[in-house]
């Protein structure tokens, strides 16, 4: 799969401030990626606050 730097850095830039920093959830902590056919998402949480940037890709993937 390829994901062009400015689209990660796009996602990572757009979720890294929500994603919790509180390592008793780690849970929370992290970025979740989701690619599905040709669109990505990705979504952070500190369970207040909720972040999510979609994209499309260039091909399609199963």
């Amino acid at each position: 799969m390829n994901l062009s730097a400015k689209k990660l850095q796009a996602a990572l830039e757009g979720t890294f401030y929500c994603a919790s920093s509180d390592e008793t959830k780690l849970v929370l902590t992290g970025v979740n990626f989701k690619i599905d056919t040709n669109k990505w998402q990705a979504a952070s949480t500190n369970s207040h606050k909720l972040a999510l940037v979609t994209g499309t890709l260039n091909h399609e993937y199963s």
